[in-house]
């Protein structure tokens, strides 16, 4: 008799199991569909739309009217907007170096900007920036006094190296780089803001412009106004075009 009962009790104690399985599949359901509903309502671009565009950091050249514009009407929601898309739109305005893009709760983008620094026209081109790149705004947006490069096709990051040296080497001297000419053999000239040519050549610049660079104050200094032109070309003096007798003479160091 005492068999029969511990038997009939270990069947009433399995029964609640199957109820507590199906309780736990239930709450597995409810959960992946509540995660599903939540997904698609963060996908659809009316949950929390972007309504603003702002613009971060302090400009010259580049106006919120033009990112706005690069944007245009921004598609998609606070949590699916494709940031690196309207990244790449603002970096294709001219004045645009640098863009980064970020969300701001709830329902705005902003953008920061880093703008060129253009150190040269290039030709007729466009502008020069600080790492050589030609870029070309509209004209009406060219900063008035810059140096003018011009040269081959392609060689506009090999100019921009030679100003960066130039203009280090110079500054001693109080004289500034205001053109630069590359022509089709690599020979290189200066124009200075004194209105002095520097030849330069081929071979040997940086050189032949540190030399000129030792002599000038005792040698040129007190008869810059007269000289149209010096030739540093030589190996063991330079050349001078006097603005009254264009006759070169020798000149040693």
């Amino acid at each position: 008799m005492k068999e029969h009962q511990a038997v009939v009790l270990n069947e009433s104690a399995s029964a609640p199991e199957w109820p507590r399985h199906l309780l736990r599949l239930f709450g597995i359901v409810v959960f992946l569909s509540l995660l599903g509903w939540l997904l698609m309502t963060l996908k659809n671009p009316e949950t929390l739309p972007i309504k603003m565009v702002r613009a971060q950091g302090t400009f010259s050249h580049v106006t919120e009217a033009m990112l706005q514009q690069a944007v245009g009407q921004v598609s998609g929601g606070y949590f699916n907007v494709d940031v690196n898309q309207v990244q790449r739109a603002v970096e294709t305005l001219p004045w645009v170096a640098q863009a980064s893009v970020r969300r701001i709760w709830p329902d705005t983008l902003a953008i920061s900007v880093k703008e060129q620094k253009a150190i040269a026209y290039w030709g007729e081109q466009g502008l020069v920036n600080i790492k050589g790149e030609v870029f070309t705004p509209d004209k009406s947006s060219y900063p008035k006094t810059l140096p003018y490069f011009e040269g081959p096709t392609g060689m506009n990051e090999m100019v921009t190296q030679y100003y960066k040296g130039a203009v280090q080497l110079l500054k001693p001297l109080g004289l500034e780089v205001t053109r630069i000419v590359l022509d089709d053999r690599r020979s290189l000239v200066l124009e200075l803001n004194n209105e002095l040519e520097l030849v330069l050549g081929k071979e040997q610049k940086t050189e032949r412009l540190q030399r000129f660079v030792r002599v000038y104050p005792k040698t040129f200094s007190d008869k810059i106004s007269r000289i149209a032109r010096i030739d540093l070309r030589y190996p063991h003096g330079m050349a001078v075009a006097w603005k009254k007798n264009p006759v070169n003479a020798q000149k040693q160091e």
